[in-house]
């Protein structure tokens, strides 16, 4: 029958053309759809069975290589170089089951999004361990940063924000003012959640509100702390705003110095580890310079 023969033959015809192009490596970034992972394309230069992985956890940015069974194997860790079209960033890199794991700085990102290549150097080699094309990264590690697990800090306590709790209409009274300054301006209405914090006969509520990132700058939040003590906080009028800052991951220090009030250290929830400290001065919450720091990248 001529007209099967002819379809059979269209159809092994397409296979042989198909099949050859799945068999081809990927050319441009790509980004998992359930994790915070981005897998490189195969490497233009350098080891044969090269593989390459960037991803993020607790804002921890990872670069880890590994080879397939038979190919030659990695060089022992070192001091690592990522090259970005000339510009160069000192990693730290360590083995890691047979293969590497370079830690990439946060300085390096926006060079890997924007570039045209990234060649990985390790000393002490003179070339380059591998050289992959950045077609695609920008996409790629914008999916990363928004599903990367937000880092903590050891030994503190998280201040968890929420819009259900039970003190949020004595947060919008106290912050009444500001939500009806942001209406007027952004002809919108901010999200409020709040915190409440007990130490001893005194009490911290913390409010935030989050909206347009123009209105309050680059987080898009603003959090204020307000104090009264236990006899006081059926009065709004006897809360006093302590503390007012931009938008960030709060955290409390279970052992503060001699207060009575915790502490207060705000980290970056995204972006370099910068952290910063207030500590109670007896009226108010006040920077302290002594524990200000930006912790090492």
């Amino acid at each position: 029958m001529p007209g099967i023969r002819a379809a059979s033959l269209v159809v092994l015809l397409s296979a042989a053309i198909v099949a050859p192009q799945a068999a081809l490596p990927a050319e441009r970034w790509a980004a998992s759809e359930a994790e915070a992972v981005a897998v490189l394309p195969q490497a233009e230069a350098g080891r044969e069975g090269l593989t390459a992985r960037l991803s993020c956890a607790a804002q921890d940015w990872t670069l880890a290589l590994s080879v397939a069974p038979g190919a030659p194997a990695l060089p022992a860790a070192g001091q690592a170089t990522l090259a970005i079209d000339g510009n160069r960033q000192p990693a730290r890199s360590a083995a890691a089951g047979g293969g590497l794991d370079i830690a990439v700085p946060h300085a390096a990102l926006e060079p890997l999004k924007a570039g045209l290549r990234l060649a990985v150097e390790l000393a002490p080699e003179s070339e380059p361990l591998a050289v992959f094309s950045l077609r695609g990264s920008r996409r790629a590690i914008t999916a990363v940063e928004e599903r990367c697990t937000p880092r903590v800090l050891p030994g503190y306590n998280r201040l968890v924000f929420t819009p259900y709790s039970s003190y949020l209409n004595l947060a919008r009274t106290l912050r009444a003012e500001d939500m009806r300054a942001f209406r007027a301006a952004t002809n919108g209405q901010p999200r409020i959640a709040a915190a409440m914090h007990h130490a001893g006969a005194e009490r911290l509520l913390f409010v935030e509100l989050c909206g347009s990132s123009w209105y309050y700058g680059e987080t898009g939040c603003s959090i204020a702390a307000f104090h009264a003590t236990d006899a006081q906080a059926g009065d709004p009028a006897a809360w006093r705003v302590v503390l007012e800052s931009e938008g960030g991951a709060l955290y409390l220090d279970p052992a503060p110095s001699g207060s009575g009030l915790p502490d207060i250290v705000m980290m970056a929830e995204r972006g370099p580890p910068e952290t910063q400290r207030w500590h109670w001065s007896g009226a108010a919450y006040a920077p302290d310079e002594d524990h200000d720091e930006m912790a090492a990248d």
